[in-house]
C-alpha cells in the first residue's frame, strides 16, 4: 500500500534553510546566488502535503489530491536541477551536501509523479483525444530539434570557455592596442585583451549554464512524448511543457545567445590584430569561440520560438 512516509523524506524547507545557513559565508565568497525562488517553491510544495497527508491516513487518496502536489513539485524539480549546476565543480562539503540534497529533492518529485500514476484510474482506456495525441507528437518534433542543438552546445561551449581563458596569454604582443593610434606598453595591451576575454568567458559560462538547464528539461519532455499514448496523463505532460515554455530559461537562452554572438563579433572585428582568414587575435585562435557563439545564436533564433508556439497551441 502506498504510504506518505515513502514519498516525503523530511521537511525540505527546513533542510534547505539549514544548508543555506551552514554554507552562507562560503556561498557568498564563491559568488553563488540562488536566485530562482527555490524557497517559495518549497513553501508551496510543503503546503500541499498537509491535505494529502490526511487522505493517506484515511486510505482515501485521489488522483486530484496527488495532482496538486505534483503541480507544486514539477517547478521545484526544474529549479533543483538548475541549482546543481551552480555548485558543480565547487568541491568540498558544500558541493557534496547541497548536491545530495538537491538530488534527493528531485527524486522525491519523481516519486510523486509515480504516485500519481499509481492512484490514477488505470481502467480508463483511450482517455486522450486524437487532437491531444497529435499535439504531443508535434511538440516532440520541435523539442527534439532543439534538443539536438542543445547537445551540441553542451559539448562545444566548455571548449569555448577554456579557449577564452587562454587567449590573453597566447596572444602575441603587436605593440599596439585595438584601435589605438600609437604604440602602448605590452602590459596595457594585454590588460585590454584580458578584459575582453574575461567578459567573453562570462558570456560563455552563463550561456553554458542555461543550455544545460534547457537540455535537462527538453530531455525529460522528449522522453515523455516518446512514451505518450491514449492512456498517458495529458494534463501532466502539458503542464510540464507549459511550465518550460513559459519560464525564463528559453527566453534567457535566446537573449544570451544573441548577445554572445554580437559581443564576439564586436571583439574580434574591432581589433587591428584580428586576422580574418585565420580567425585569430594576435595569433591566438578564436575559431572555437566564434563557432560556438554563431551556433548558439542560430539555434536559438530558429528553434526557441517554434517550441513556445507549439506548446501554446496544445488543446
Amino acid at each position: 500500500m502506498l504510504k506518505l512516509k515513502d514519498l516525503v523524506k523530511s521537511n525540505r524547507r527546513r533542510e534547505w534553510a539549514t544548508l543555506k545557513s551552514k554554507y552562507g559565508k562560503l556561498l557568498a565568497a564563491l559568488k553563488i546566488d540562488f536566485d530562482a525562488k527555490f524557497g517559495p517553491l518549497l513553501d508551496k510544495y510543503q503546503a500541499q502535503l498537509g491535505p494529502v497527508e490526511k487522505l493517506f491516513s484515511q486510505q482515501a487518496v485521489t488522483p486530484q489530491a496527488v495532482e496538486k502536489v505534483v503541480a507544486a513539485a514539477r517547478p521545484l524539480r526544474i529549479v533543483a536541477e538548475f541549482y546543481r549546476t551552480k555548485v558543480k565543480g565547487k568541491g568540498g562539503p558544500l558541493e557534496k551536501d547541497i548536491t545530495a540534497f538537491l538530488k534527493d529533492m528531485e527524486s522525491e518529485c519523481d516519486d510523486w509523479e509515480k504516485a500519481l500514476d499509481m492512484v490514477s484510474n488505470e481502467s480508463v482506456v483511450g482517455r486522450n483525444t486524437p487532437a491531444q495525441i497529435k499535439a504531443v507528437r508535434e511538440t516532440y518534433g520541435v523539442l527534439d530539434a532543439l534538443g539536438q542543438e542543445l547537445i551540441n552546445l553542451v559539448r562545444s561551449l566548455p571548449d569555448a570557455l577554456v579557449r577564452a581563458k587562454k587567449i590573453p596569454n597566447e596572444a602575441k604582443y603587436l605593440n599596439y592596442a585595438a584601435g589605438a593610434k600609437k604604440a602602448v606598453p605590452e602590459k596595457d595591451w594585454r590588460r585590454v585583451l584580458g578584459a575582453d576575454m574575461a567578459l567573453t568567458a562570462s558570456h560563455v559560462d552563463t550561456l553554458n549554464t542555461l543550455a544545460r538547464v534547457a537540455d535537462a528539461s527538453v530531455k525529460r519532455l522528449v522522453a515523455g512524448s516518446v512514451r505518450f499514448d491514449e492512456r498517458s496523463d495529458y494534463a501532466a505532460f502539458k503542464g510540464l511543457a507549459t511550465s518550460f515554455a513559459a519560464g525564463s530559461t528559453l527566453k534567457d537562452f535566446k537573449q544570451r545567445s544573441a548577445a554572445l554572438a554580437q559581443w564576439v563579433k564586436g571583439v574580434i572585428e574591432a581589433r587591428e590584430d584580428y586576422v580574418k582568414g585565420a580567425m585569430s587575435i594576435a595569433g591566438a585562435d578564436m575559431k572555437d569561440i566564434r563557432r560556438a557563439a554563431i551556433g548558439a545564436a542560430e539555434a536559438a533564433a530558429q528553434l526557441v520560438d517554434p517550441v513556445i508556439a507549439c506548446v501554446r497551441r496544445m488543446p
